[in-house]
């Protein structure tokens, strides 16, 4: 679980950096994101997004479920986005994300955020 929750992190720290590169490889290739405003977005998609809106991403406790190749991971995640000469925009989610073992090692299927209530 170390592993699962260590991954959550790169996912975080590449969507930081603005490193669209290296999240395309995390990616499964079949990746789906729901964003907390719940547009759906395939990889190439959400890929865009990120480059077109720059953020620092971080998560919290996470509760991972671990099922043979599969984990479900369950936590929150803050996103800072700058907006130009406004103030940063602060958005606390709670974040579902689907991780799949395959031949590469655990990569990530599916995003699912929305707002804390």
């Amino acid at each position: 679980m170390t592993a699962i929750c260590a991954l959550e992190n790169l996912r975080c720290d590449l969507i930081s950096n603005g490193d669209t590169n290296g999240l395309a490889e995390l990616l499964t290739d079949d990746y789906v994101h729901v964003h907390a405003t719940g547009r759906i977005d395939d990889k190439t998609a959400a890929l865009k997004s990120f480059e077109a809106r720059p953020r620092r991403c971080s998560r919290g406790e996470l509760v991972v479920r671990l099922m043979d190749d599969v984990a479900v991971v369950i936590g929150p995640q803050v996103n800072i986005m700058p907006r130009g000469d406004a103030a940063a925009e602060d958005a606390t989610l709670i974040v579902t994300t689907v991780l799949r073992r395959e031949a590469r090692g655990w990569r990530m299927a599916s995003f699912h955020g929305c707002r804390q209530g």
